[in-house]
């Protein structure tokens, strides 16, 4: 309902007596109110008489006393599933540096044998990424810990059974598990109409089969905790995020439907983690998790894992899912979601705008007309009056809802069918300008565009 804006949605959960016997008529009655109000609540359960509704209650992230308050075992045997990846390479360090851990770092590419490290290194530079994790492995045996690095998909029954078994054989009994695998954010974001049954097992493969994996590999094994990291998208969803939160979404279900088992599972709803920087962009620190972040919120949960789940954000929870989950922002029309080009001029001069924030970037002016007409249409969108051809997108404030309204723009400005996905790999209106002209250049829709955005017209239709 995020990306259609008049398609509303909500899961309204009855007792399991209500499909076996006759609904009382108090029932009936709530479920008449139900349908007839405001969806505000995505999620009501109606039990006993009552109303409940889900949410979350903050707690402050406080780390343990000690280390010894944590169920972590000196020199203790952990896996981690997408142990290479950047979020699992931080927890690994933190094990190797606390307790000295046996590491079972699992990923999916090819990386070269232990005995190669040295060879490698001499071979490559330091900068390319299979050495920079080669040379942080080696930190972690300088640390004292034992790190097995083994090329698995966590979905392949077969190829983790012959990990998990080669691990206890080296090093002893396991203790934890934790299921870090990470998408390749390339693959994340697709509109509904662009999901395929690809695009989703794309998704399902590492966190929802991955999962039924490790629950089958782990079934006969005494563990301390079984760590999962989910994302915010399973609260949020997020436009462009259909598979990706649905993945999430398992994750979370899984760890409630487990409760009894004697396998201790929990999950965290991750926030965005501060991504590698690119030449395109920046993201601001304060609207992302820190690697020294990541590792109190791994302390803090792991000394509560009574909770079973919890939710990390890096700003003020409420107001995101009010916008998200509870549609406050969303209950605009479908034409207001996402602007005409025909929108009249003198409307949108009316339009409160706000002045350029700080940002890292320096103000750079668009030059070209089709920087120019980016400019123009990130300006009416996110109401911000001056645009560099630097800034960032995040850095403006930018987000998945914002990014739907800025590509469709664009989409139907220029007459050009423009992946999604281009605004969360470039960020700036130079590289956009740069692969519109680069792409596009010598197309009839494009040159009709750029003909009418000289002369100021905005009356193009698709």
């Amino acid at each position: 309902s995020q990306e259609f804006a008049d398609v509303y949605c909500r899961s309204i959960d009855l007792p399991e007596s209500a499909l076996n016997t006759q609904i009382s008529e108090s029932l009936i009655s709530d479920l008449i109110t139900e349908l007839n109000s405001p969806i505000l609540d995505p999620i009501v359960a109606y039990r006993h008489g009552h109303r409940w509704i889900e949410t979350c209650t903050p707690l402050p992230l406080e780390e343990p006393a000690s280390e010894q308050a944590l169920p972590l075992v000196s020199k203790g045997v952990y896996l981690i599933a997408g142990g290479l990846g950047s979020l699992g390479l931080v927890l690994a360090e933190y094990l190797a540096k606390t307790v000295q851990a046996k590491l079972v770092l699992t990923g999916r590419s090819q990386f070269p044998a232990r005995a190669q490290w040295t060879e490698w290194l001499k071979n490559h530079s330091k900068q390319e990424s299979t050495s920079c994790k080669i040379l942080q492995l080696q930190k972690f045996e300088e640390m004292g810990a034992e790190v097995l690095v083994a090329q698995a998909n966590v979905a392949d029954l077969e190829a983790m059974t012959i990990v998990i078994n080669d691990a206890e054989s080296r090093f002893g009994k396991l203790n934890g598990v934790i299921h870090a695998v990470a998408t390749d954010p390339l693959e994340i974001f697709h509109s509904i109409s662009e999901t395929t049954e690809v695009e989703c097992q794309q998704q399902f493969r590492g966190k929802v089969q991955g999962l039924l994996v490790l629950d089958t590999v782990l079934q006969n094994k005494s563990l301390d905790f079984c760590f999962l990291v989910s994302s915010l998208a399973s609260l949020f969803g997020g436009v462009g995020l259909t598979a990706y939160s649905a993945a999430n979404v398992f994750l979370d279900h899984f760890v409630q439907q487990n409760r009894q088992t004697r396998c201790p599972w929990f999950s965290v709803n991750w926030d965005g983690r501060v991504p590698n920087q690119s030449s395109s962009g920046t993201v601001s620190t304060e609207m992302t998790v820190t690697p020294t972040e990541d590792i109190k919120i791994f302390k803090s949960v792991l000394a509560s894992l009574g909770l079973k789940r919890a939710v990390v954000s890096s700003r003020n929870l409420q107001p995101r899912l009010d916008q998200w989950a509870r549609r406050q922002i969303l209950s605009k029309k479908s034409s207001d979601l996402v602007p005409s080009p025909q929108a009249d001029s003198s409307q949108k001069s009316q339009q409160q705008q706000y002045s350029r924030p700080a940002l890292e970037s320096v103000y750079r002016a668009p030059s070209t007309e089709t920087e120019k007409k980016l400019v123009e249409i990130w300006q009416n969108i996110m109401g911000i009056e001056r645009v560099g051809i630097d800034d960032s997108f995040f850095e403006l404030g930018g987000d998945s809802l914002v990014g739907i309204q800025v590509i469709s723009r664009i989409r139907q400005t220029f007459r050009v069918d423009l992946p999604m996905t281009i605004l969360f790999e470039t960020l700036t209106v130079a590289s956009i300008a740069e692969h519109l002209d680069t792409t596009y250049l010598n197309t009839p829709a494009l040159a009709t565009a750029l003909g009418n955005a000289a002369s100021d017209r905005e009356d193009v239709e698709l």
